[in-house]
């Protein structure tokens, strides 16, 4: 005689695993939309923010110097933070290299571009610009310009906003944007 109790438990055990696998998909499939929908909503709020910031930069073309504050382009609901990225303001072409992204159709252009992974240690400062670039053509936002931007030091993290700055633009200078 053959042991049916055997066979049944093999049965049941395929079931099972066919079903977590099911599960698994189905949570991948769930979260890529999720994530597909946040990047959207995550560039129109950089859009909305960088639309603030070159308002101020014409503000400041025609008076010498004007004051931004930006806030976070991310939502703040508590499991949107769980998920987002850092974002920050950065100049092109970056510290006079000649590389910009591919939105940048003048000589100068200011972004709202996703903070590279790990941009602070130590074994990712060769290779940061690169990655920049990188992550401002997948998911970031520029507005060209004819003159010269340069945010002093180094690009500016959008961190426990709101953050304030100062832009300042002189005719041979071009723009400077600083954090106060």
């Amino acid at each position: 005689m053959k042991n049916k109790k055997g066979f049944l438990l093999g049965e049941h055990t395929l079931k099972v695993v066919i079903a977590v696998l099911c599960l698994l998909l189905l949570f991948y499939l769930l979260f890529s939309l999720y994530s597909n929908s946040q990047d959207e909503r995550n560039l129109q709020l950089a859009g909305a923010t960088l639309g603030e910031l070159v308002e101020k930069m014409e503000e400041a073309k025609v008076e010498g110097e004007s004051e931004a504050i930006i806030l976070n382009p991310s939502p703040d609901s508590f499991l949107e933070k769980a998920f987002q990225e850092e974002w920050w303001i950065i100049a092109w072409p970056y510290k006079g290299e000649g590389t910009k992204p591919t939105q940048c159709q003048r000589d100068y252009c200011v972004c709202i571009c996703v903070i590279p992974s790990n941009y602070e240690s130590f074994l990712n400062l060769f290779n940061i610009r690169k990655k920049s670039l990188e992550e401002c053509n997948s998911l970031g936002i520029c507005k060209s310009f004819d003159e010269k931007i340069e945010v002093i030091n180094k690009p500016i993290p959008i961190k426990d906003p709101p953050i304030n700055l100062d832009i300042k633009y002189g005719d041979k200078e071009g723009f400077e944007i600083s954090k106060k």
